[in-house]
Order: C-alpha cells, then structure tokens, then sequence
C-alpha cells in the first residue's frame, strides 16, 4: 500500500468512528435533557456513588479531568442540591463530597433515560448488527495495539 492509500484509509475510519461518536454523544445528550443534566454531571454523581464519600483531590483523580473542570462540576452538583460537601475533623481545607438522596434518585433516572436511548439504537440497528459491530472495532483495536507491543 503507498502512503496516500494509507492515508485515505486512515481518514475513513477515523470519519466512520468518530461519526458514529458524535451520534451517540447526541443521543445522551438529548436522553439526559429532559433530566436537564449533562452527561459530565451525570458521570460525576456516578463516581461519587460508586467511590463515595471521597475528598475532593480523589474526585480529581477519579474524574481524569484537570481541578478547574472537576471543581466546575462540583459546583453545578451542589447548586442543585445533588451533592453535599462536608468539612473534614482532621484538616479543614479538606472537603468531602457524598451524593445526597436527590442526586440518588436523579442518577437512577439518568441511567435510565440512557438505557432507554440504547434499547431505542438497538431496536432500530438492530441489537445483533451493533453487538457484532462494537466486537469488529475491539478487535481492530486488539490487532493495532499488538502491533506496538
């Protein structure tokens, strides 16, 4: 293959996936808009229920995204009285966060409105042609990263 066929194959499937990307981003975008939550938000309350209680520097970590973006974060959820933030004994620069009863209840709805999204791609897909699709692009990546090994 020269360069320029490379090329061109890069370009296709990078259209293809990222494509595809942006899609289903849409469709949890508009599953959680009823909830009038975003998907950050959502994924937040769901580390903090998973993980929880935990300070705020773990939160950072958990979250993979810089202090500026997760204390953004943080502040939407405590505005709508989703989290709470707790003073700590031992040092009082440190905050914990916990998910407070509405936040509970507001995650299982979120969780919901995207399972709901994902019954509704496989219902007009079709669950099999999705299923054998997403194993299609493991793979792909399996043999890509075997190449680097």
């Amino acid at each position: 293959m020269r360069f320029s066929e490379i090329d061109l194959l890069d370009e296709s499937i990078f259209f293809a996936v990222s494509s595809l990307h942006y899609v289903m981003r849409q469709k949890i975008t508009w599953a959680l808009e009823p909830l009038n939550i975003t998907s950050e938000m959502l994924g937040s309350m769901l580390i903090i229920a998973d993980k929880g209680p935990l300070t705020t520097n773990q939160f950072c970590c958990y979250q993979s995204r810089g202090r500026s973006t997760s204390k953004r974060i943080i502040d939407r959820l405590q505005q709508r009285q989703l989290i709470a933030l707790d003073d700590n004994d031992c040092d009082k620069r440190v905050k914990t966060i916990r998910l407070l009863p509405a936040g509970e209840k507001l995650l299982k709805e979120g969780l919901q409105a995207i399972q709901q999204a994902r019954q509704a791609l496989e219902k007009k897909v079709g669950k099999q042609q999705l299923t054998q699709f997403m194993a299609s692009v493991r793979e792909m990546y399996g043999l890509l990263q075997d190449d680097h090994a």
